[in-house]
């Protein structure tokens, strides 16, 4: 009886490390598949504030509250930006065509602005999106646009006008979009 307890006992403490160990690989490996869920969740919740973020930008482009509506397009001034050290105007906002199908093309040239003292600055650059016009502006579809004002000698603090001018595919010029008073805020 003594020598069954026995080799029962050694038995069991033979047997034991062995379902120990298989139970420890099996514990292991819901680990590593949390691991990879917290990982997976991880990722998730980075690309989600990723587009929060992008999703508020739209949404502060879209509630301007410099406002021109002419001829059809609906243009959203959202930011005026000087960069001191280089002495740029960096105008960013919306232009929304109402009307049918048809092409918005820059007008660089003829795109001024105008300070207080009288001094005026003629548009260096105007891209609507990364492109420089529209061949096909889409009815009901808001571009990003850009207009980049150089060489600007003094830190303004209001553009007293913006005078834009935007042409149509044969150079026919839209109706001048004028925007008065905006605050320019300098870096």
């Amino acid at each position: 009886m003594m020598k069954q307890l026995s080799l029962t006992l050694l038995f069991a403490l033979f047997i034991s490390p062995i379902f120990a160990q298989q139970n420890c690989d099996e514990i292991k490996t819901e680990l590593n598949d949390k691991n990879e869920i917290i990982n997976l969740q991880n990722n998730n919740i980075s690309q989600l504030e990723k587009d929060i973020e992008y999703y508020k930008e739209a949404l502060g482009l879209l509630n301007s509250k410099t406002v021109v509506k002419q001829d059809g397009f609906i243009l959203k001034i959202n930011s005026v930006t000087g960069i001191s050290n280089n002495g740029v105007i960096i105008i960013e906002g919306l232009v929304e065509n109402k009307n049918e199908l048809r092409a918005l093309r820059k007008n660089a040239y003829k795109t001024i602005i105008y300070d207080s003292k009288g001094n005026n600055y003629k548009a260096a650059e105007v891209k609507f999106g990364n492109f420089d016009h529209l061949q096909e502006f889409q009815k009901d579809l808001p571009v990003k646009f850009t207009i980049t004002f150089r060489n600007i000698t003094e830190e303004m603090p209001v553009i007293n006008n913006l005078t834009a001018i935007f042409t149509n595919r044969t150079g026919k010029e839209y109706e001048k979009m004028i925007f008065k008073n905006l605050t320019v805020n300098w870096d």
